[in-house]
């Protein structure tokens, strides 16, 4: 017989031992959202971003973003990051697509520090529109 308590197990053989970490989910991993909807600033700024993060091990995270960029450019795309302390290294590739237009590639980096219940994420982009960046403050939806 064994039963499972919290991150330990009661074995008949051996008694209270170490078991494997539970299986809940980091709590990065999920739905994010830019804290608001602000009209772009400039054309080389991006505003409404969404990022669904999943977890690939204890430091490695990934997921899919969306946002809108510039003058109406739709963006999406990938991105990779691994956690060091506090702190998530960032690398992406993705589409932008301008109004009317087809897409073009790019490639993101940044960073993006957990602060409380909040993400903060610096990037900045290569497009074939030009380059992009900037800082949006995320928060779970």
């Amino acid at each position: 017989m064994t039963i499972l308590f919290a991150d330990c197990e009661i074995s008949n053989e051996s008694g209270l031992v170490p078991s494997a970490p539970s299986a809940l989910a980091s709590p990065l991993v999920g739905e994010w959202r830019s804290s608001s909807s602000a009209s772009l600033a400039t054309p080389s700024s991006c505003a409404d971003l969404q990022w669904s993060i999943s977890q690939d091990d204890a430091s490695t995270y990934s997921g899919s973003f969306t946002a809108t960029c510039g003058v109406g450019i739709q963006v999406e795309g990938t991105l990779t990051g691994l956690l060091v302390d506090d702190q998530i290294t960032l690398t992406g590739t993705g589409t932008a697509t301008p109004q009317g237009s087809t897409g073009c590639d790019f490639t993101l980096t940044g960073t993006a520090r957990v602060v409380g219940e909040t993400i903060l994420l610096d990037y900045s982009a290569s497009t074939c529109l030009g380059p992009v960046s900037g800082t949006e403050v995320l928060a779970r939806f």
